[in-house]
């Protein structure tokens, strides 16, 4: 086992000295919604450094400096060297805590990510040497065999272990796409749906009967018009209470630069006037001079919307 853990190590830091290098696709931990304090069992699950709350993927101190330098930079064996002793250097709780979870936590050997790629790095390039030094005080005398030496800095490195803060989610996968679509930029395609809902809010009357359908269908093929809108649907199948005024909603799917937001547009067929008596209201009543208009009630994200009518319609007329 020890022997295979090795050849890892080894291997991977040839993979990340030519390959990771040319790579500047770090990895974005903008959606996490939930801090952890990192134990063992956390540890194994980490995936990249980034995931510690003080590490920024875009460099703004010394320490978010020299992570960016040891993952991603081209270098040879003495810069290796270098960088470990002076992330040890800054003598940093953050820096003891990457230290520290570097050289003394467990971690899935054959598990190839920026995190391992980190480890790998810091603990063959004199990791328990630097934890010595600057944490230690060289307590632990270099002379003995080197495995035995990184056993003893972890034990006693383990009597003051550090609190680390790292990010995780907990959203669902619904959830986790709703908050990215939030943050992609509609409004423009937005405004025009929703200009083009007040644009054809208003009921025709056929003799005695007032058809929303026909406004509905105008709403339907103008926003289908718009250049950045890959499908549209409504939610006809859907079982719905029949209670005046009722509601359709409408799903929109945008395309942007980065994946397509599909959004739906809730709208209220007819309004109910709200009648008083001695200034005080009474209820809302529908009579013959209730408002016969679309009306825009809400707006929302809903990641899968449009597949789950169509696959409801399918079923009901299949």
């Amino acid at each position: 086992m020890q022997l295979r853990k090795i050849y890892f190590l080894v291997l991977f830091l040839c993979v990340s000295l030519f390959a990771f290098p040319k790579s500047k696709n770090k990895k974005e931990y903008h959606d996490y919604d939930t801090i952890m304090v990192l134990n063992d069992s956390l540890a194994m699950t980490l995936e990249s450094p980034y995931e510690f709350v003080f590490l920024n993927a875009a460099p703004k101190n010394t320490l978010d400096s020299i992570v960016e330098t040891i993952l991603f930079a081209q270098k040879d064996s003495l810069s290796c060297v270098k960088l470990v002793d002076e992330l040890g250097a800054l003598q940093t709780p953050e820096s003891y805590c990457l230290l520290y979870t570097a050289c003394c936590r467990p971690y899935i050997v054959d598990d190839l990510n920026l995190y391992t790629q980190f480890v790998a790095i810091v603990t063959f390039y004199n990791g328990y040497s630097v934890l010595n030094k600057y944490y230690l005080n060289n307590k632990i005398s270099e002379a003995t065999d080197s495995r035995e030496f990184a056993e003893a800095v972890m034990q006693e490195c383990r009597k003051k272990e550090p609190s680390c803060e790292i990010m995780r989610n907990t959203l669902t996968l619904e959830e986790a796409l709703i908050l990215a679509m939030s943050e992609l930029n509609v409004s423009k395609t937005d405004k025009k749906i929703k200009r083009i809902i007040r644009k054809h809010c208003k009921i025709h009357k056929h003799g005695k009967d007032t058809s929303f359908y026909h406004a509905l269908n105008n709403i339907l093929l103008d926003v289908q018009k718009l250049d950045n809108v890959l499908d549209t649907y409504y939610d006809y199948c859907t079982i719905k209470i029949a209670i005046y005024p009722g509601t359709t909603t409408l799903g929109v799917m945008i395309e942007t630069e980065k994946f397509a937001v599909e959004k739906c547009y809730a709208i209220q067929m007819g309004k109910l006037r709200n009648y008083k008596l001695f200034g005080k209201p009474i209820g809302f009543i529908k009579r013959a001079g209730s408002l016969q208009k679309l009306i825009l009630k809400s707006e929302y994200y809903a990641p899968g919307f449009i597949q789950q009518q169509r696959e409801l319609c399918d079923k009901m007329h299949g």
